[in-house]
């Protein structure tokens, strides 16, 4: 039995998460966006844009001696040209020219940070070097890489001592910054927003130990939800006999077929005690009244005592039970709300008192005396009770409060009386 609630709770859960995230599917959305929209503050606040400047130099063998230059090979002269090329471009970002150009230009910079805004590179298939200056100035960028080219032929022809360098195009800046704020990282923290927005909906699914909706408790239970009652004031009122009235013919439709000479009992078990299933019986049995019904409520919960109008114990079930009284008819309280049968005299367990002899007499009687009988037991998830009396009644039908009632309640209450003689008929959802 254990193992068989653990997978309905598991089930109820799965299938209340499903609900939940369908339905916050735009609370998601907008997690989603907020955490991506504060990702993309968060790094335009820290973001510098970057521009960068362009000039090219030309390396050519024009140095060399012509006899040298007729009697080299192809491919030797290509190799020559490779390490040529290679050499300059290495002293391009050597000490020598970037420290005159941060003289020349009065820089506030070291070499290293200098070299690491100069970028030098061999177009490749060319004799073309090209150097690329990044700042976050694009002025200053353009103005470094201008000087840079500016100075590279007088500086390295004369440490190099072969072949020429020469500026071939004049430096340039490009107009829009280089770098961006990163897309990736937006895309990242907007589904990690939703993720985490699906993560809290699940936990609160989870967590909570009560009921929220009428869906989860049918759900976990696996009985239909009869009817959901709200709070009988204000407004409320009328919709609130609306649903008495709603679940009064859902439970008759709901019982067996039986003897028409008959009534029917119903079980109305709380599951857990405050549940409201006493209140509600009364309120369903003026109901059943007003319609032309023979109603009666009796108090099943011998664990407690009633009390005449006097103020006084009254005499019920327990005595009836126990043989101490042999009528019932005299004990009844009758009122325009229907009959009321009390609990009698308090007596400790009072499970066994179910199994008598007299139980079963006292039961065909009052079937064939009421159209209705509704036997109101101890809360079920804290006393076994409901489940001596079960196989008297025709069907059971279990009261929640929604948001008080503990789903725990809930499962022992139900696992308590399905194994009895006595249909589950399902749920009433009260809001005491």
């Amino acid at each position: 039995m254990e193992n068989k609630r653990t997978n309905r709770n598991i089930l109820a859960d799965l299938g209340a998460i499903r609900g939940l995230l369908i339905r916050s599917l735009s609370l998601i959305l907008a997690a989603a966006l907020v955490s991506g929209g504060l990702m993309y503050f968060r790094l335009q606040r820290g973001f510098t844009p970057l521009y960068q400047a362009s000039a090219y130099l030309m390396v050519s063998s024009d140095s060399a001696p012509e006899e040298e230059a007729d009697t080299l090979e192809v491919q030797d002269q290509e190799a020559y040209m490779k390490t040529l090329i290679a050499t300059y471009a290495n002293l391009i970002r050597g000490q020598t020219l970037l420290n005159l150009t941060i003289g020349t230009l009065d820089l506030d910079w070291s070499y290293e940070k200098l070299l690491g805004r100069c970028e030098v590179a061999s177009l490749a298939g060319t004799h073309i070097i090209v150097v690329n200056v990044t700042d976050s100035d694009p002025e200053k960028a353009l103005d470094i890489a201008r000087t840079i080219v500016s100075l590279a032929p007088g500086v390295l022809m004369d440490m190099v001592g072969e072949g020429s360098i020469r500026e071939i195009e004049q430096a340039y800046g490009k107009p829009a910054a280089i770098n961006s704020v990163s897309n990736i990282k937006i895309l990242a923290a907007a589904v990690a927003g939703g993720l985490l927005a699906c993560l809290v909906l699940a936990c609160l699914i989870l967590f909570r130990k009560s009921f929220q909706t009428a869906a989860l408790a049918a759900r976990q239970t696996g009985l239909p939800v009869l009817g959901t009652l709200p709070k009988g004031t204000g407004e409320e009122k009328e919709k609130r006999v609306e649903g008495l009235r709603l679940v009064l013919s859902r439970i008759r439709h709901a019982l067996p077929p039986a003897d028409p000479e008959e009534g029917r009992v119903v079980l109305a078990a709380d599951a857990a005690a405050g549940d409201g299933a006493l209140k509600t019986c009364q309120s369903l049995a003026a109901l059943g009244v007003r319609g032309g019904l023979r109603v009666l409520v009796a108090d099943g919960n011998l664990r407690r005592s009633g009390k005449a109008k006097e103020g006084k114990a009254a005499e019920g079930l327990t005595d009836l039970l126990s043989a101490r009284r042999n009528s019932w008819r005299n004990m009844v309280q009758t009122g325009a709300g229907g009959d009321f049968l009390p609990a009698g005299t308090p007596v400790r367990g009072g499970a066994d008192l179910w199994q008598s002899p007299e139980a079963a007499r006292l039961f065909k009687e009052l079937r064939r005396e009421y159209d209705l009988v509704f036997l109101v037991p101890p809360a079920a998830s804290a006393f076994p009770d409901a489940a001596a009396q079960a196989p008297l009644t025709d069907g059971a039908v279990f009261f929640l409060t929604l948001g008080q009632t503990a789903r725990r309640d809930a499962a022992a209450a139900v696992d308590l009386v399905a194994p009895m003689d006595c249909p589950l008929l399902g749920l009433v959802l009260t809001d005491l």
